[in-house]
């Protein structure tokens, strides 16, 4: 038997001959992971706004750095200048760089730094557990491994199929590096496009095999590192039943896809300005990309601006929930969802406890999913209420910029590029939020209080 161990006392992972400094001083994970992010975007940005990064005749301002910089680390997707039109080839280079930072999380970074190191604080090690969606300690350092592995996997498959296709289009240097930074960009759910005038991939909304091997990427990089893990176990009979946590996640990403593409089709299926003119093949494909895209990635094969009220906010309801935990998306996530419904259900057939494919739930997590659900709210509404109140947009259009960039997905009406700074610093900030999660925003502006007395019960009239 394990004997216990103190909350101070450090874990450790594997011997090593360095001494981190860092890790003596036990440094806050969640202030550290918040610095990294800030010096990363820092220097992205100088990097970005050099001459080197640019095409000839090309500048821009400080802030377009920050806010492209930003965009990219946190893996959104949401611009203010053209890529395509705008960086150079080292320019694309930088963004791929952030890119990759962001997609692999900036905690599974720290991890690889912990790792090589002597001793990991016991809080730091259950923090990173925590953001990583790991079952044990003891699972960091081969959790590493498989995600090095499944990186270079996915994005080498995708970038294999999208060279052979884009070298059609544009020849073969060109076909192949289009290919290098769409499938990257695709896996880890950033959305950026070099396509130039803000096209993204309009021009192939038909092609089946560009359609496909995207949204596969989007697909395995939302699921999530560790549900793809499992996924693999189960199809080399490693395991025989997957995990709760993969069950939910594989559910209702498969249900938030049809419904997605059923709801897009439906309402766009007489609109002359997305699906209408396109063959009921082509319709198909489309809907279902724009419902895979948009919970979260960003690419789009239609015009959003030129979408009807009703899939406007079918795709605000998709980017909400987003992807799932320890993946490379944003929102609220799928398991939050769905522990949200199963509580409602519960509710409503008088259980006791929230149950969901025949497991109880522990009531610390439903509490832990109500707080995230409701501070994600009112961060939405206080920001579209500051934007649509500044631009003078419309509510539609603010709704879906605001929770676009919360959920770190990155579709726009073309509000974004539009918008004064003052709006676009408030994306900036909902796009830091959102890569950081609602939950880690909470405990960095908490504070830990104990009561010293347990105060008396009364009940309160609610509903």
């Amino acid at each position: 038997m394990e004997p216990e161990r103190n909350v101070g006392e450090p874990v450790r992972l594997f011997s090593s001959r360095f001494d981190k400094p860092l890790l003596k001083k036990r440094v806050s994970p969640i202030k550290l992971i918040i610095t990294g992010f800030f010096f990363i975007i820092l220097i992205g940005a100088f990097l970005l706004q050099s001459s080197f990064a640019l095409k000839p005749g090309k500048s821009i301002t400080f802030f377009q750095a920050i806010f492209t910089a930003t965009s990219a680390t946190t893996v959104t997707g949401l611009v203010v200048v053209d890529t395509g039109n705008t960086f150079s080839l080292i320019g694309y280079l930088i963004i791929l760089f952030l890119i990759h930072l962001g997609g692999l999380g900036y905690m599974t970074v720290l991890s690889f730094f912990f790792l090589t190191g002597n001793n990991m604080p016991l809080k730091q090690g259950i923090f990173m557990q925590e953001q990583l969606n790991l079952p044990s300690l003891g699972d960091i350092v081969s959790f590493g491994r498989k995600v090095l592995a499944l990186v270079i996997i996915f994005e080498g498959l995708g970038m294999f199929m999208l060279s052979i296709v884009w070298s059609f289009y544009f020849g073969i240097k060109k076909g192949v590096f289009y290919g290098i930074f769409h499938a990257i960009s695709a896996f880890n759910n950033a959305g950026f496009d070099i396509m130039g005038n803000f096209q993204s991939l309009t021009a192939f909304a038909t092609n089946p095999i560009i359609n496909i091997t995207i949204m596969l990427l989007i697909i395995a990089g939302g699921l999530g590192f560790f549900v793809l893990t499992e996924l693999l176990q189960l199809w080399r009979k490693e395991i025989t039943v997957m995990s709760l946590h993969a069950k939910i996640v594989v559910i209702m990403s498969f249900f938030l896809i049809i419904i997605g593409t059923l709801g897009i089709l439906f309402f766009e299926r007489t609109n002359e300005h997305t699906l209408q003119p396109l063959s009921i093949p082509s319709k198909i494909l489309a809907a279902s990309f724009q419902s895979i895209s948009a919970r979260t990635t960003g690419f789009n094969t239609i015009d959003i601006s030129k979408l009807t009220l009703p899939s406007t906010l079918v795709l605000d309801f998709l980017m909400f929930i987003g992807g799932s935990p320890g993946s490379t998306a944003g929102g609220i996530k799928t398991t939050t969802a769905a522990l949200a419904f199963a509580t409602i259900l519960s509710f409503i057939l008088q259980k006791p406890h929230t149950e969901i494919l025949n497991r109880r739930i522990n009531d610390e997590i439903i509490q832990k999913v109500f707080v995230i659900l409701l501070v994600s709210i009112v961060i939405i509404f206080g920001a579209t209420f500051l934007i649509s109140s500044h631009e003078g947009a419309t509510l539609k259009a603010s709704l879906f910029e605001v929770i676009s960039a919360f959920s770190t997905v990155g579709l726009s009406t073309g509000l974004t590029t539009q918008a004064s700074v003052y709006s676009q610093t408030i994306l900036i900030l909902l796009m830091f939020i959102g890569r950081m999660g609602p939950l880690s925003f909470i405990l960095l502006i908490s504070k830990t209080h104990k009561s010293k007395v347990q105060l008396p019960e009364e009940g309160v009239a609610v509903g």
